[in-house]
């Protein structure tokens, strides 16, 4: 499986970002694979990005990290894509824990069910109709 293209779109999430990059080196058919980091968030970005190059130096990993703030450019000819985005960050995902307690639904996490977990859907709804448009035209046959 060599020139695999993995798309990471919302890389900013450094914790999410290493583990799964950590699993995907760790298998051999995808080694020297490609991963693309986007996120909008630069700063975010760059240090997962730098992060990333630490695990590929450290390992002496044959793979390869790129990243780009763009979307479409991460997509391009992407053989898998992995979604990581958190539209609104981590303040909204307070939000969507504290009103629902504040009117006594109490939610261990809240980011898929009940009240939380709507609110969650309503902000991600559109971003991920983009990412599935972006798809279709750039990666039609990734997974």
């Amino acid at each position: 499986m060599n020139g695999i293209k993995i798309a990471f779109i919302g890389a900013g999430s450094t914790m999410f970002s290493k583990l799964l990059m950590c699993d995907i080196f760790s298998h051999q058919a995808l080694k020297e694979s490609t991963i693309v980091l986007e996120d909008l968030d630069k700063e975010s970005l760059d240090f997962t990005y730098r992060l990333a190059n630490k695990i590929i130096n450290k390992f002496n990993l044959p793979g390869k990290i790129l990243r780009t703030t763009s979307q479409r450019e991460a997509l391009k000819n992407a053989d898998f894509v992995i979604s990581m985005i958190a539209v609104g960050g981590n303040d909204a995902w307070e939000i969507d824990k504290n009103i629902p307690l504040k009117y006594g639904v109490d939610q261990i996490v809240g980011d898929t069910l009940g009240p939380g977990g709507l609110f969650r859907a309503l902000r991600h709804i559109p971003a991920l109709i983009d990412l599935i448009r972006d798809m279709e035209d750039l990666c039609p046959n990734a997974i």
